[in-house]
């Protein structure tokens, strides 16, 4: 029995730091909730920069690599135009 009021005397003492912890933990868990979502919004945003970036990249790389002197040919003279 005194093991007992040992532990209920050990709440009462500690009730309010138990409080505490159980209610910014529950702000937390709110907190998160909401956050993630919009983090994971706006990551689609910057996927979707990122892809246009990637995109001129490749587009500057294939331009560089075209070979120019080989399509010379195809251009009309000027006295055929």
């Amino acid at each position: 029995m005194k093991s007992f009021f040992l532990v209920i005397n050990w709440f009462g003492k500690n009730f309010f730091k138990i409080f505490i912890i159980i209610f910014f933990s529950i702000i937390l868990f709110v907190f998160l909730s909401i956050a993630i979502p919009v983090f994971q919004f706006f990551d689609f945003f910057i996927e979707i920069v990122e892809s246009i970036l990637r995109s001129m990249d490749e587009l500057e790389k294939n331009i560089e690599d075209f070979d120019w002197k080989k399509n010379e040919d195809l251009k009309p003279k000027k006295d055929e135009v």
